[in-house]
């Protein structure tokens, strides 16, 4: 049986049986199209049922979704053209047809035969309609989104709600953090108040956030975070600046304490007579002596970093250069809190008075033959034909048990970086330039160290301190180079080793003449002054070329600080000298220590307990790097008068402390004859003063003589005069 006839069985039986068959499918494809009313076909005509593409004007719902085509219909948008009428304008683009939204897209989208006013339009050229465009004569509007310029620059009709001034502080609201205070704005004055005044993010900072300078205060705790001494715990010092962040300065401040750091001086103006030049340090104060030495300033000139920095507590051994092309002077430094982490550091000055210290290190250990103990550099600037022109040798050591060895590096400039390379050709250096001598008997086969470069020409001048072994005595040798690589020991004296150039001679030397300077003193053309620490604490000088010394003077041109609290109160070491032909002085630059040990820890020094390095300082040393100026003795000599078988020589002597400076008399027919009496004349601390002497002496030979005149000063400076008498 056909399906189709099952189907009319099926609904008869179930009229027959009383059933309402009349909206029951009858499931028959009469047209045979494949779909029946079972499948949704609407029309027993094989042109409609469902899926068909609807196109003709026929009056047929061919495709069955309920709606007769009234025209052709190719984009299926429900608007055709054609049968008689022509309603849609674009029969290919289903979002073009009447009733739609017209929109800012340059064509016809509702079928009216209009456009929207500007939508045909760009008048910036900037590839958007003026429709859309509020800013059609500025090609850099709109923007995609709303900027902070008080201008509705995303053309959405009107500027953000927060591009407004509300305090009147010339800031919009978008541009601050805070438009309700006149006072708050990006770069106003940060103040300790709980707001963000600058508007950077920070509260409070004052100058910065962080501990910057490790005195463990920050923010509106520490008003300067470039000084660990400025905190609000800190004391209110006479010195010029808030040190306890409380608004006040000095006197102003009722919380000044004269005398802060407890040296017995007090800064002038701050309450009593004042000598002290920094209440903060108790170190640092003037060194009452009466001298026509080296008079010590009251400051130093480097002092030691702060905690935590490279060189804390500890800077020392001073090396001078000027640069003969510039004038500008250079101070090379040992700087170091830990004794095997000692590195190079650099300082330097137009006139020797004011210094700008490099934050960082010129020259630290390495992993190879100087990996400890880098100290007393010494620098000179060689000829322009080197590739690397400034040269720098100092001295180190592999291991704390190794001996020292004098290593070089160079640099294209002064300041650094300095690096382990040849000044000719920039190769690298892994050894050291000048080792231990291995000549059996050498009196520098132990250790060789504490270099003095000196540039004559194209020759290069190395002094330095040499030791045998199972000896202490450090003694004076003397080498060359061209390269500053490859070095020549002087050796003329045909004993084993390098001549020795000067050792300990007298009792203040010890076992020590070590840290050599040297200078070409112009006041006495062809001389040179070479200067020495001696027993490790005094320094000594004697004369001579570059082989041959001379015995030296047997007392030191300069100590310790007779008050043992001083900066160099311990010990002074002499590694830089200049002379001022201006005013015929001479300014040293030397290493200055004081002993801050307690007493009960073998310090020499009372009353260092609460000294303020000692918490993290195990050597109980603080070294600084001082000044000091020396006045040469200036001589005047009246004509000698003469008398039977005698001599009458009188005349003055111009220095600080001029009685002390020691005046000698010698005749070309007599030899030395004694020294002059010098009257003291009224003084008035160290002020560069006259004092009056007088020299008589009887039994000389009668005739002309040729008197020489020397004065003598404690720095071992020296000026003569000569003058001509008549003995009767």
């Amino acid at each position: 049986m056909s399906t189709d006839r099952a189907i009319v069985t099926l609904l008869l039986a179930l009229a027959l049986a009383g059933c309402d068959v009349t909206n029951v499918p009858s499931c028959i494809d009469a047209d045979g199209d494949g779909w029946s009313d079972c499948d949704e076909d609407c029309d027993d005509d094989p042109r409609a049922h469902p899926g068909l593409l609807e196109i003709e004007c026929n009056d047929l719902d061919e495709n069955c979704d309920g709606i007769v085509l009234v025209g052709l219909d190719m984009d299926q948008d429900g608007y055709g053209v054609g049968c008689g009428h022509n309603e849609d304008c674009d029969d290919y683009d289903p979002d073009r047809h009447p009733g739609r939204e017209e929109l800012c897209n340059g064509v016809e989208d509702n079928c009216d035969g209009a456009l929207l006013e500007g939508e045909g339009t760009d008048a910036d050229g900037d590839g958007i309609l003026a429709c859309e465009d509020c800013w059609d004569e500025d090609p850099e509007l709109p923007l995609i989104w709303e900027d902070c310029d008080g201008l509705d620059s995303d053309c959405s009709g009107a500027p953000g709600a927060d591009e407004t001034d509300e305090d009147g502080d010339g800031w919009l609201g978008c541009e601050e953090c805070d438009d309700g205070d006149p006072e708050v704005f990006p770069g106003a004055e940060e103040i300790c108040n709980g707001l963000d005044d600058d508007c950077d993010g920070v509260v409070d900072e004052m100058p910065g956030s962080a501990d910057e300078d490790g005195d463990g205060f920050e923010g509106c705790a520490d008003c300067d975070e470039g000084d660990w001494f400025v905190n609000i715990d800190a004391p209110e010092v006479c010195d010029g600046v808030d040190t306890d962040c409380d608004g006040l300065v000095d006197e102003e401040d009722p919380d000044l304490e004269p005398d802060h750091d407890g040296d017995g001086y007090a800064p002038a103006g701050c309450g009593f007579d004042g000598l002290d030049c920094d209440d903060r340090d108790k170190h640092v104060f003037p060194d009452d002596i009466y001298t026509s030495g080296v008079v010590p300033d009251c400051l130093p000139i480097l002092r030691p970093g702060d905690f935590g920095h490279w060189d804390y507590a500890r800077i020392s051994l001073p090396s001078l250069y000027r640069d003969p092309e510039t004038g500008t002077r250079y101070l090379y430094f040992r700087g170091h809190h830990d004794q095997a982490e000692q590195a190079i550091g650099v300082a330097w000055s137009l006139d020797g008075v004011s210094w700008q210290v490099e934050d960082e290190p010129l020259l630290e250990p390495t992993i190879w033959w100087d990996g400890h103990n880098l100290s007393n550099p010494t620098v000179v600037k060689l000829p322009p034909s080197f590739a690397r022109r400034w040269l720098m040798l100092y001295h180190a050591r592999a291991t704390e048990q190794a001996s020292r060895q004098i290593g070089a590096a160079t640099a294209t400039d002064p300041l650094g970086p300095f690096e382990r390379r040849r000044p000719e050709d920039g190769g690298a250096l892994t050894q050291p330039v000048l080792t231990t001598s291995d000549v059996a008997g050498a009196m520098d086969a132990d250790r060789v160290l504490h270099p003095a470069l000196r540039l004559d020409g194209d020759l290069l001048h190395l002094w330095y301190n040499g030791g045998a072994p199972d000896d202490p005595l450090l003694r004076v040798f003397h080498a060359t180079s061209t390269d500053g690589v490859s070095w020549e020991r002087t050796d003329e004296d045909g004993l084993p080793g390098p001549d020795v150039i000067y050792e300990p001679m007298f009792d203040f030397h010890g076992e020590q003449t070590a840290q050599v300077s040297w200078l070409e003193d112009p006041a006495e053309p062809g001389a040179f002054e070479f200067h020495f620490t001696a027993d490790e604490r005094d320094v000594g000088t004697t004369r001579g070329t570059e082989v041959a010394w001379e015995d030296g003077i047997d007392f030191p041109v300069l100590s310790p600080a007779a008050d043992c609290h001083r900066m160099d109160g311990l010990a002074v070491t002499a590694r830089g000298i200049e002379h001022d032909p201006l005013t015929d002085s001479y300014t040293w630059y030397y290493g200055a220590q004081t002993d801050v040990a307690p007493q009960d820890e073998g310090g020499t020094c009372p009353g260092n307990q609460d000294d303020r390095y000692t918490w993290m300082n195990g050597s109980y040393v603080v070294s600084y790097v001082a000044r000091g100026v020396n006045h040469a003795p200036r001589l005047t000599v009246a004509p000698p008068t003469g008398a039977p078988g005698g001599i009458l020589i009188t005349g003055t002597v111009r220095d600080t402390a001029p009685d002390q400076v020691l005046v000698s008399v010698s005749s070309s027919r007599g030899g030395a004859l004694g020294d002059a009496v010098v009257d003291p004349a009224p003084v008035s601390g160290l002020q560069v003063q006259s004092t009056s002497w007088s020299f008589e002496a009887d039994g000389l030979t009668g005739g002309s003589h040729l008197f020489t005149v020397t004065a003598l000063d404690e720095a071992g400076v020296e000026r003569q005069v000569q003058v001509t008498g008549v003995v009767f």
